[in-house]
């Protein structure tokens, strides 16, 4: 698997044993005036649709260090893979990472996770290029967890 991955690759590996494929969407709003910084979950456009199997990875939370004194602060190295494993990947997993805003987001945790050594693609075009080609989506918390 190569860092960018293409919508037709993704699609014909869905389901395959150990693809865990991760929304790593932040909502950061454009500025009302300045210093009008907000920024939220990108949990419950997840919710409503997402890639097939595809894990809501939160990077205001889980994968973040929330005691810090900044936004995106990164958790210790142990946290962070504590939450991938929660999210269910792990040693073997092939990690396809998108968001919905251009790549900003889901280039912000392969970051993180190539900082650990960890291998992962990014979804070239994130979810608007899978919905401009047509694939199904899934909405709602999937049924198993990892």
């Amino acid at each position: 698997m190569s860092i960018l991955v293409d919508t037709d690759w993704l699609h014909a590996h869905l389901g395959e044993p150990g693809l865990v494929i991760l929304d790593a969407t932040v909502v950061l709003p454009s500025p009302r005036f300045d210093g009008d910084y907000r920024v939220a979950s990108g949990h419950a456009g997840w919710l409503h649709a997402h890639i097939p199997g595809a894990r809501h990875a939160d990077l205001l939370t889980d994968l973040a260090d929330v005691q810090a004194s900044y936004s995106f602060a990164l958790p210790t190295p142990q946290a962070l893979i504590q939450a991938l494993a929660n999210l269910g990947a792990g040693v073997g997993s092939n990690v396809v990472i998108y968001d919905r805003a251009d790549g900003f987001w889901a280039a912000r945790l392969w970051w993180m996770l190539r900082g650990l050594g960890i291998h992962a693609g990014v979804l070239d075009g994130g979810f608007n290029a899978w919905q401009r080609a047509g694939l199904p989506q899934h909405s709602r918390q999937p049924a198993n967890t990892p």
